[in-house]
């Protein structure tokens, strides 16, 4: 499945886009938690089901999947940190769910640190909410614009993001 802009999600950023502007200065690097946590309640303002989903993404710019560059979201990921050096310790990885259609990661950007190799931009995929991907049962492979390869994998057992600042704030 290649990324590709959707009306909608393109609106919930753009409505959203403000507030979680907002929270960078007044919170510091924002973290997927915090973003998602906005981007779940402007769906919900604009009438949308939506609801938090922990991630594992591994992200490969290169076809050969030996070459993992990065992996966010899992015991063996790499730790997102602020630009300060500092890193909350939450090794998940968080994005938006929206009508069980809709997986938008307005995060993805962050894993950019990790790599050179990787220009990655926040995003939205179309889902079949019948997909076993939303229960954990199967990987969702998205292809970015630039050829880079993400692969998911849900944790929707883990609400351990409930407990962090970024969610209770």
């Amino acid at each position: 499945m290649t990324v590709a802009a959707e009306p909608f999600a393109q609106r919930l950023i753009d409505v959203g886009l403000p507030a979680i502007r907002r929270s960078f200065v007044e919170f510091g690097d924002a973290e997927c938690i915090l973003t998602t946590r906005i981007l779940v309640g402007v769906a919900r303002c604009l009438g949308h089901d939506a609801f938090a989903l922990s991630v594992e993404g591994t992200f490969l710019p290169d076809p050969n999947p030996e070459k993992i560059v990065a992996m966010v979201g899992g015991r063996n990921a790499d730790q997102y940190v602020s630009e300060d050096g500092s890193g909350d310790g939450w090794r998940g990885h968080l994005v938006a769910i929206v009508d069980r259609k809709t997986m938008v990661d307005g995060t993805a950007h962050q894993v950019n640190k990790l790599s050179p190799l990787l220009h990655i931009v926040p995003f939205a995929v179309p889902l079949d909410p019948a997909e076993p991907f939303l229960h954990g049962r199967a990987e969702l492979a998205i292809t970015t614009m630039d050829g880079t390869e993400i692969r998911y994998v849900a944790r929707p057992g883990d609400r351990s993001y409930r407990e962090h600042a970024g969610w209770t704030r």
